[in-house]
């Protein structure tokens, strides 16, 4: 598991479901915050975004793990 940076995940508003599983697989990772999308319109996203905290670039490793970790969800 990486250990430095950390990141922002962003799920779509109208996924609420895969939001709490995605706060629950990232709880005890102080590196990871997951939100609901709170911008509506044109500006919401359209699939689970992934975002540096504090903007700049993500660490390629953590978002590695991170992608890793959404795609184990998805299989279980």
């Amino acid at each position: 598991m990486p250990s430095d940076g950390a990141c922002l995940i962003i799920v779509p508003r109208d996924q609420v479901d895969r939001c709490a599983q995605l706060i629950a697989r990232f709880a005890g990772d102080a590196r990871v915050q997951v939100r609901l999308d709170a911008r509506q319109g044109d500006r919401s996203a359209a699939g689970i975004e992934i975002y540096a905290v504090g903007g700049g670039i993500l660490n390629p490793a953590l978002e590695a793990w991170v992608e890793e970790q959404i795609e184990a969800l998805d299989k279980a």
